[in-house]
């Protein structure tokens, strides 16, 4: 019986080594570029949660959506702010 995990007649080795080759660019090679993987995940996600507030906004002006919009913006900014302030 044929193993999933091996996947189509490969080995584990083999799946290791062909995964390696995929990652490897996105690897970094000294600490600079780990800093630099780090910043640019944060930037991502401040971007993602200010693009959320902005939408969340635009739904709070809407009369179907405003109670739940407000709702959900009250909680995300407050909780925003207690944890990094």
């Amino acid at each position: 019986m044929r193993s999933f995990a091996a996947g189509a007649g490969q080995t584990n080795k083999a799946i290791l080594k062909n995964s390696y080759y995929v990652l490897y660019p996105c690897l970094p090679e000294n600490q600079y570029q780990h800093y630099h993987h780090v910043v640019i995940a944060c930037v991502l996600c401040s971007f993602l949660m200010v693009f959320l507030c902005l939408l969340l906004s635009v739904f709070s002006t809407i009369q179907q959506y405003e109670e739940v919009a407000g709702i959900i913006l009250y909680y995300f900014v407050s909780k925003y702010l207690l944890m990094h302030h």
